[in-house]
């Protein structure tokens, strides 16, 4: 069995060691990078490195991989761990939770508490103001890369509920980086837009919220609205984010939508 060595992994293997090792600027000691292996079509083989014949995912190991392309060596200090070796068809949810774990993602718990209270503000606006879903419907409405949902909110009230929820979180004694999430969950295209490592941990937070507003459809819950503008246009940068592309995350979608109808 062979594999291809100028294939399109070989490029990106090289490809992601000098971008990590950009960050050591003009340090003299090279950067340190760790590649987490799951398998997948950048891991297969066949039974020669020119044809698909005989193809079969998810058979080279990282190591292999690593050591295909020596000039990894000259940028970065790589090193790979098998975290699994499948082929990308057999990813399920108990794969997705080990990588989310081995990487330190966001703590379940955590984004659990901002998909619970990150809309605290609304009913204590309403009280306030009796026709703030009025104006709340108008604001899904207008949404978009121009105009977010809170600025509408802000023209006819001089507040929003994202703020109002930023104040009654700090007085519930969230988090802070939590209720920081809260009052800017309908600022995250600027969030998102910031390409620096700044914000990182509110960024996984605004990930898993903007996806899970989206897929359970509170444009249409609390705006009243037929399409999701607001995810037009912070969608992108989310996935870009996360690194699901379109199709992946309509899966996901279609999937959570699926399990909750049952």
């Amino acid at each position: 069995m062979s594999y291809p060595t100028s294939a399109r992994w070989r490029h990106a293997l090289l490809a992601c060691a000098m971008l990590f090792s950009s960050y050591a600027g003009a340090a003299e000691k090279l950067a340190h990078v760790t590649i987490l292996a799951t398998g997948g079509t950048i891991a297969g083989s066949g039974a020669t490195s020119t044809t698909t014949v005989g193809y079969t995912a998810a058979t080279v190991g990282v190591d292999r991989l690593i050591a295909a392309v020596p000039e990894l060596a000259k940028v970065a200090d790589v090193k790979g761990e098998q975290v699994f070796q499948i082929a990308s068809e057999s990813m399920g949810n108990e794969h997705w939770l080990t990588l989310a774990k081995r990487i330190g993602a966001q703590a379940g718990d955590e984004a659990y508490a901002l998909g619970l209270f990150h809309d605290c503000g609304v009913p204590l606006m309403l009280q306030r103001f009796p026709n703030y879903m009025t104006v709340l419907e108008e604001a899904y409405a207008n949404a978009s890369a121009e105009c977010r949902v809170v600025d509408t909110e802000n023209r006819v009230f001089n507040t929003n509920h994202a703020v109002v929820g930023y104040y009654t979180a700090k007085s519930w004694r969230l988090p802070e980086h939590v209720s920081a999430a809260i009052a800017n969950h309908h600022n995250a295209l600027a969030i998102f837009s910031d390409e620096t490592s700044r914000n990182t941990q509110m960024k996984n937070l605004l990930a898993i919220l903007k996806m899970a507003e989206h897929i359970c459809a509170s444009y249409r819950v609390l705006g009243n609205q037929t399409e999701d503008f607001e995810w037009q246009a912070v969608g992108p940068l989310v996935l870009e984010y996360i690194g699901l592309s379109d199709y992946d995350f309509e899966t996901l979608k279609q999937t959570i939508r699926d399990l909750g109808a049952h």
